[in-house]
């Protein structure tokens, strides 16, 4: 985990790692793979909330599910609805249209863990 040794700092931190966030919704948007796993740590784990194993480990299964997604979604779109930042921790609403599998749309919690500069962990509430 990132630490800061005095607020300035830790502001800074917080900053940039909420950038990161964003430009990860962003290349998602685009469906811009390459772009979108840029911002994604080696080992991410990908978790729902409800389970304890992670649904997806490393950025490989990250790309091949992603991937999919990307492909059979031409119309995807996540609208951040509101974002929370807790240290290295960032909470947020979003809401995502154009999957194939959910046609009205899907309201989600995510949590993203930002360590190193990188997306190290996510859980989805739903």
């Amino acid at each position: 985990m990132t630490r800061a040794s005095d607020p300035g700092e830790a502001e800074r931190l917080s900053s940039m790692n909420a950038d990161i966030v964003q430009r990860q919704v962003d290349a998602y948007n685009r469906r811009d793979l390459d772009d979108f796993l840029n911002f994604y740590h080696p080992e991410t784990e990908v978790y729902n909330l409800s389970e304890m194993e992670p649904v997806i480990k490393g950025v490989h299964e990250l790309r091949e599910v992603y991937g999919r997604i990307f492909r059979e979604s031409p119309a995807l779109h996540c609208e951040v609805e509101y974002r929370k930042i807790y240290g290295d921790f960032f909470i947020d609403g979003e809401f995502v249209t154009g999957l194939k599998s959910f046609p009205d749309g899907l309201r989600t919690g995510v949590i993203y863990q930002v360590v190193d500069r990188r997306i190290r962990t996510v859980w989805f509430t739903r």
